[in-house]
């Protein structure tokens, strides 16, 4: 839903960087309610988790990201080492 009306806000207003973040964050958020989901059945079920990779550096290099247009806008430049 949240999504969706974003698409329509970017049809009316136009690509706007903002709205290409908000997107994401939703895509993220939609990704984290479905794994919720799923581990809650999976304790229902006792099924076994399933272990895969996870790229933390890139995680964190999203996150920070996230934040570095209101990092800028305050004057306050946004460094990563990873």
């Amino acid at each position: 839903m949240i999504a969706t009306c974003l698409t329509l806000l970017e049809v009316e207003t136009g690509k706007q960087k903002w709205i290409d973040k908000a997107k994401g964050q939703a895509e993220k958020l939609k990704e984290l309610v479905s794994s919720l989901v799923s581990l809650s059945r999976m304790d229902e079920e006792e099924s076994p988790l399933q272990m895969r990779p996870f790229a933390i550096s890139e995680a964190a290099g999203e996150t920070a990201d996230s934040f570095r247009d209101y990092a800028e806008a305050a004057c306050h430049p946004l460094e990563l080492y990873i």
